[in-house]
């Protein structure tokens, strides 16, 4: 059954927000092309690493190489549809959302720890 836990692993994208806030229960299932995880395995990688292209395989959203102004092998970026246009979002600005959604968890946890 859906439960109220939240996944800090998953960030969803759907027309009009960035979802950080219950990401969990059946959005994975509902919003499966829009959500993106597993995104952690892909960090750091060059787009051609073969490691990348395995993950890539198994990744229900659209991964496209993303240049570096400085040179360099491209790295890995999801195509997400946001806010009635395609964007092209660096897997590490992903994984920074979500790193900020866990901050934000963590903050409204110790201010109920503390109002207690």
């Amino acid at each position: 059954g859906n439960s109220n836990r939240q996944n800090p692993c998953l960030v969803n994208f759907d027309e009009s927000r960035k979802m950080g806030e219950q990401v969990g229960g059946s959005t994975p299932i509902s919003k499966y092309k829009t959500t993106i995880r597993n995104m952690k395995r892909l960090v750091g990688l060059a787009f051609d690493d073969p490691r990348a292209k395995k993950e890539m395989q198994h990744a229900p959203f659209e991964c496209v190489p993303f240049p570096h102004s400085l040179g360099g092998p491209p790295s890995i970026a999801v195509k997400v549809f946001f806010n009635g246009e395609d964007k092209i979002i660096p897997v590490e600005q992903v994984l920074g959302m979500m790193v900020h959604h866990m901050g934000v968890v963590a903050a409204n946890k110790a201010a109920e720890t503390s109002a207690t």
